[in-house]
């Protein structure tokens, strides 16, 4: 700082300082004043961007020839500004809310979310096994517990089974596997040759009994379909006689 003086007539020598001093809101701040950095939030007297874009800055650069060909020299005072004096009106972060605590919510949310539309559609399930209970005659519109294909496949299981002699009737393709025999509580059997008799069963009985699972006339019968019934009737015949049972029928009819 020098002083530069001029003197007129009939006046007093007047003075002016020349300074690179500042006026601000709080008072003369010159290149030799620190006060401007300050811990108040500069950014905001001085219409500087916050300091997140400084510190977005820092990360881009590397070397000081980096930092005066990229940026302006104001670009880098606030940079070094940040960096002397962030710490001191910024809060440190609690350890809690970071990233990896959030992500463990949306998990544990994402999991009930999951649960709840499993929930609904089980509860949906149950309603529609409730109504087909009670309308029993409307087998089309089973639940899902019990579909038409699993029906299906249950029908053919049974069909192949043994033959239950109580479930047997009288028709011209059908024999009795088993003849039963009439009890009396209290009273002896009436005959022990009936109840010595030999397990039997036929092809007949088979094929009536396969043609009623699938409502099927046994006396129009396609002949591919006779043909499906007898490879069938070749694997059943091999397990009965396994289990004891005795072929009744000489030749398929």
């Amino acid at each position: 700082m020098r002083a530069v003086g001029r003197t007129t007539p009939m006046t007093t020598p007047m003075i002016f300082f020349q300074t690179t001093a500042v006026m601000t809101l709080t008072g003369w701040i010159g290149d030799s004043d620190e006060s401007d950095e300050s811990d108040e939030k500069f950014w905001e007297e001085d219409k500087l961007p916050p300091p997140e874009h400084y510190e977005a800055e820092k990360a881009n650069l590397d070397t000081k020839h980096l930092r005066r060909r990229r940026l302006k020299q104001q670009t880098i005072n606030g940079i070094d500004r940040v960096r002397d004096h962030w710490h001191q009106y910024t809060d440190p972060e609690h350890p809690r809310l970071t990233w990896e605590a959030k992500s463990d919510l949306i998990r544990i949310f994402g999991k009930r979310g999951l649960n709840n539309k499993i929930k609904t559609a089980w509860e949906r399930q149950e309603s529609r096994h409730v109504q087909w209970v009670r309308n029993q005659d409307s087998p089309d519109r089973s639940p899902t517990p019990f579909p038409l294909d699993l029906v299906e496949k249950y029908r053919q299981r049974q069909a192949s089974a043994p033959p239950k002699a109580e479930e047997q009737e009288e028709s011209p393709h059908s024999e009795p596997a088993v003849d039963k025999t009439t009890k009396t509580d209290g009273a002896k059997k009436s005959n022990d040759k009936e109840l010595d008799k030999e397990k039997t069963f036929s092809v007949n009985t088979y094929i009536h009994n396969m043609c009623q699972a699938e409502g099927l006339n046994p006396q129009s019968l396609s002949m591919s379909k006779r043909a499906e019934i007898m490879a069938a009737y070749t694997v059943y015949k091999k397990e009965m006689e396994q289990q004891g049972w005795k072929d009744i029928t000489g030749e398929a009819t």
